[in-house]
């Protein structure tokens, strides 16, 4: 470790380089340790992408529900730093001044959510996920000391309406694992959701229109054919057909790749409809 520059020697004792101080020390936001449980997993994955295909269906399906909480833990552990740096990049590069409450859609890491709310204290942020994360969930908010701005609900958002209604609605990961008509479903739900004017980010694996960039995205394709049933990354263009077809104007696909969209002050008849 010390050669790999991971522990330097002072004093003849081992102590943390800068860089193993900021990513491997457990208990911490920025800790990196847990990664290897998502890496193995995708490897593993990758490696029946062949199988998969001529099978038609996911040979290394992920089972959420199947887990203990244990297990769970330690597979978000292995997103949450990267969820987590995500909310504090979106909180330093979008204007969230006149919002208050904020909805992270699936975001089961909390990594966005714990982002958001240390790097801008004025707001209030609500975790909606499945029953089986909501107790993993509070693990991670309790730990990073922020449960009076970080609260965790339980709602199917694909299949029930949102409870309350929010400024802007953060989803991270989470259209890429639907299929088009649940990611549809999801989409009006949030619609409803928001307030007038209200806005919502994306940040997904977007893949270009032509399908071949960026590498990250392209080449991470195949491995959604063995974890999940219908999900896929999605080109800009279907991202643009999704968010306009549940009511959503004024799409934009900014540099950093997040999609943005706002609901608009015309929204409140179509959402009677889709009630």
């Amino acid at each position: 470790m010390v050669v790999v520059g991971l522990l330097a020697v002072e004093d003849g004792l081992f102590a943390n380089t800068a860089e193993s101080d900021y990513y491997l020390v457990r208990g911490r936001q920025s800790y990196w340790g847990d990664r290897h449980k998502v890496e193995s997993d995708l490897w593993i994955a990758a490696l029946q992408i062949a199988e998969s295909i001529q099978a038609g269906k996911p040979q290394a399906a992920h089972d959420y529900e199947s887990m203990s909480e244990d297990e769970l833990e330690e597979f978000l552990g292995g997103l949450h730093f990267r969820a987590y740096t995500e909310g504090v990049r979106i909180a330093r590069n979008y204007d969230f001044s006149s919002c208050q409450t904020v909805a992270d859609v699936g975001g089961g890491t909390c990594g966005i959510a714990i982002g958001l709310a240390g790097a801008l204290p004025h707001l209030h942020v609500t975790i909606l996920e499945l029953p089986s994360f909501v107790p993993v969930a509070w693990r991670f908010v309790e730990r990073a000391g922020v449960a009076e701005r970080v609260q965790v609900q339980t709602v199917d958002v694909v299949n029930q309406p949102l409870k309350d209604t929010f400024d802007v609605a953060l989803l991270k990961a989470f259209i890429q694992v639907l299929s088009l008509e649940e990611a549809h479903q999801a989409l009006s739900n949030v619609h409803m959701a928001l307030k007038t004017g209200g806005t919502i980010y994306i940040s997904d694996l977007v893949l270009d229109d032509s399908r071949l960039t960026p590498p990250n995205a392209t080449l991470f394709s195949p491995v959604y054919v063995t974890i999940y049933e219908h999900g896929q990354n999605r080109t800009v263009q279907e991202y643009r057909d999704l968010v306009a077809e549940a009511g959503f104007e004024g799409f934009e696909f900014h540099a950093d790749r997040i999609i943005t969209a706002r609901k608009s002050a015309h929204a409140h008849s179509s959402d009677a409809s889709l009630q």
